[in-house]
């Protein structure tokens, strides 16, 4: 994502070294539940919309669906991160 908004190599490195130490994935990952795969749906949807509103293909919003539709399978808290980013993008 870093990439995406036009982050260098030092920013892209540092934006993954922070998502690697922060504590609330250390304590999530640290044993299987819905909550792991939680943030995995989450940025993935909103790594896709960025890619699309900075000029991807418009076939992307097929993969948002899909990413988004296992998320709601998986906890239905995924709806609230939906909601925003369709605030956000409006």
């Amino acid at each position: 994502m870093a990439r995406e908004v036009g982050g260098a190599r030092f920013a892209q490195f540092f934006a993954g070294l922070l998502v690697f130490l922060a504590p609330i994935y250390l304590t999530f990952d640290n044993f299987l539940s819905m909550n792991a795969f939680e943030p995995v749906f989450w940025m993935a949807c909103a790594a896709i919309v960025l890619r699309v509103l900075n000029g991807g293909s418009p076939r992307l919003w097929l993969l948002f669906g899909l990413v988004a539709g296992i998320g709601i399978l998986n906890k239905h808290s995924m709806l609230f991160s939906d909601r925003a980013l369709q605030l956000v993008c409006s």
